[in-house]
């Protein structure tokens, strides 16, 4: 037989060059705006990271990741209501710099990488994708959470990769997928229990199929449970008995703050961003069918659980859903989408409404000032070393002990308050008592003392008040 020999293959014809430059260079310019995007998120996320000093719960945190490793699951067991996993990746950070930087770098990372993930997802979809990564970039919910040290950035993060993985089943189930909804599942319950909400959701996603694929999906899914019932299902049983942050009981007003601070921290606004995330989201099924299956299972279900739940306990916080956050987003890009599909002003239009409500509320976050930040940065004014600081209720102790004691070059003096009921104090500097007393408390919740016994006027922000009294 003859050797065969490959014809050259033909050039392409001018037209043909033609019909594909334009499509060519679209691509090229999304690529470049959703890189835009990505960048300007990232800077929100990092601007003056260590500007405001951390809240109680941040504080709670750092101090907490600082404990010996022996002694942090004991203490989280008596002391919190969260499994231990961010508490563990934050332990390196924060005993190589006691900055408020340094505390929150990972949750900072966890968001911009949740946000370069979400970017990469959305990167085909044409004016919807590129959309719904602007609002990603600039939403103030994410950008909030995912610049504090907490968990939250961390569920953003595996929120993003739980849908995307579950989007690539649904389209081509593989062995990999089913790997990674495992890994990622046991990240998500061991950085926060409402996680087995979203992960009850994802078996929404096979429904009553009996097929070999829906069973082992079902499997993929069972393997965080176990994982966390036999490796902190005893603490959890205690922090059970542990005081839980209150949520709102199930109304419509609750499922509209819910909603729609997922979007912006205009109140005003969240009643009518529910309803458009609602029809947005009825169009997202009707026209991406296999991603609208996703928003059902990563938004909707866990929101319907967490309503579920609300009706018999204080359970509705817009951050217990942190892992569907990007549900809201998505439908309110599809409306623009819709829009512009429709007629191209309409589109433009929307466009338009839809970032100035986002950009705006996201563009002030970082410098949004937080409950306790000037009740913070009056203490550090007015404080003297050998002054004592007294917070109460005590269970307020974090907020003063990462904020003023933990910036001294010696460990303080720490003593629980004989003479002032259901404190807890501090003395600053670590030296002898001056005698003044500095008490930090809710102004609703004010201790009694003579006025004799003031050393300075008192001192309020309208949430806290700050009183120096004589010892």
């Amino acid at each position: 037989m003859g050797s065969a020999t490959l014809a050259p293959p033909r050039p392409q014809s001018p037209i043909v060059r033609l019909r594909e430059a334009p499509r060519a260079a679209g691509t090229r310019i999304t690529g470049w705006v959703l890189a835009g995007l990505v960048g300007a998120g990232i800077a929100l996320r990092c601007w003056d990271l260590g500007g405001r000093p951390l809240n109680l719960d941040e504080s709670f945190e750092a101090l907490t990741a600082r404990r010996p490793i022996g002694e942090l699951f004991g203490y989280l067991a008596h002391h919190d209501t969260a499994p231990p996993l961010t508490y563990l990746l934050r332990a390196p950070f924060v005993a190589i710099s006691q900055s408020d930087v340094m505390a929150r770098l990972p949750s900072v990372l966890c968001s911009c990488a949740a946000l370069a993930l979400f970017a990469w997802w959305m990167r085909r979809r044409g004016i919807f994708g590129v959309v719904g990564v602007a609002l990603f970039a600039f939403d103030a919910f994410q950008i909030h959470y995912g610049r504090e040290a907490r968990m939250y950035a961390l569920l953003e993060l595996v929120g993003v990769v739980g849908a995307m993985v579950a989007e690539a089943w649904l389209r081509s189930p593989r062995r990999a997928h089913l790997v990674l909804v495992a890994a990622f599942g046991t990240v998500a319950v061991f950085t926060h229990v409402a996680a087995f909400l979203f992960l009850a959701g994802l078996l929404t996603l096979v429904g009553t199929r009996r097929d070999r694929d829906a069973w082992w999906w079902r499997a993929a899914l069972a393997v965080p449970g176990l994982l966390f019932a036999a490796l902190w299902g005893p603490q959890f049983l205690q922090q059970l008995h542990n005081d839980h942050q209150p949520g709102a009981r199930t109304s419509w007003h609750a499922l509209a703050d819910v909603v729609g601070s997922q979007v912006t921290t205009d109140t005003a606004l969240h009643g009518l961003l529910f309803v458009a995330v609602a029809v947005g989201g009825v169009v997202l099924v009707r026209k991406h069918r296999v991603l609208g299956r996703v928003w059902l299972a990563c938004f909707v279900a866990p929101l319907v659980a967490a309503a579920v739940l609300g009706l018999a306990t204080d359970f509705l916080l817009p951050r217990v859903l942190t892992l569907g956050a990007w549900g809201p987003l998505v439908a309110l890009a599809v409306l623009v989408e819709e829009a512009a599909a429709r007629w191209r002003a309409l589109g433009v239009a929307a466009a338009a409404v839809v970032l100035v409500v986002v950009v705006c509320a996201g563009v002030r976050e970082p410098g949004r000032a937080g409950p306790a930040d000037a009740a913070v940065a009056q203490l550090r004014v007015v404080t003297r070393p050998g002054d004592v600081v007294a917070v109460r209720p005590f269970w307020l102790e974090p907020l003063i002990d990462w904020n003023l004691g933990t910036r001294e070059p010696q460990p303080p003096a720490q003593t629980r308050n004989s003479v002032i009921p259901d404190a807890h104090e501090l003395v600053v500097g670590g030296r002898a008592p001056t005698g003044r007393v500095w008490l930090l408390e809710p102004v609703d919740d004010r201790w009694f003392a003579r006025d004799s016994d003031a050393c300075a006027p008192p001192w309020s922000d309208g949430v806290s008040r700050l009183r120096c009294l004589i010892r």
